[in-house]
């Protein structure tokens, strides 16, 4: 695990979330969508925040952990590393994982009961 530093790559962070945003949204989507159906099998009030949870967990994951979460199988000598992090960047990553999380968690309990 990498400790925080003093210098933060942040350009390596922002990319990284915004590619997260992205795939998150098309995996939210791909989750939501039946599969011989068009319509998804989620309430269509809830259908926005259930994505924007999604893309949102996903981008904080993506900041985390950088390369990491996508490379890290198909390199076997040397790992990738994740981008530098100081102590107040690691505030992106968390605060967007723990907002999407309850963003999901709160469709799918509104959805349910």
């Amino acid at each position: 695990m990498q400790e925080p530093s003093n210098k933060a790559d942040w350009l390596a962070i922002v990319l990284q979330f915004v590619f997260g945003l992205l795939a998150g949204g098309l995996i939210g989507l791909a989750m939501v969508k039946r599969r011989y159906r068009y319509e998804p099998w989620l309430r269509e009030d809830l259908l926005w925040p259930y994505l924007i949870g999604c893309a949102l967990f996903t981008a904080g994951l993506c900041a985390k952990f950088g390369d990491r979460l996508w490379l890290s199988d198909s390199y076997r000598m040397i790992r990738p590393e994740g981008p530098g992090h100081s102590r107040g960047s690691l505030w992106l990553p968390y605060g967007a994982m723990l907002i999407g999380a309850a963003l999901v968690i709160s469709s799918l309990y509104r959805h349910f009961l």
